[in-house]
């Protein structure tokens, strides 16, 4: 739901081989994790960058 709702703010799906453990990582299994419940540093980042 997380990730989902990244898209809604406009971030785009991440490289978690260059960033490691991303909500919005594009690498999935299909299973919900828990560390995906809240955004990573690298989201925070995208975060940020798009809304000052």
């Amino acid at each position: 739901m997380t990730h989902e709702r990244g898209h809604t703010f406009g971030l785009g799906d991440a490289s978690e081989s260059s960033h490691g453990n991303l909500t919005m990582s594009s690498a999935t299994n299909g299973t919900c994790q828990t560390s995906e419940r809240s955004l990573g540093r690298g989201d925070a980042i995208g975060m940020n960058k798009k809304y000052p």
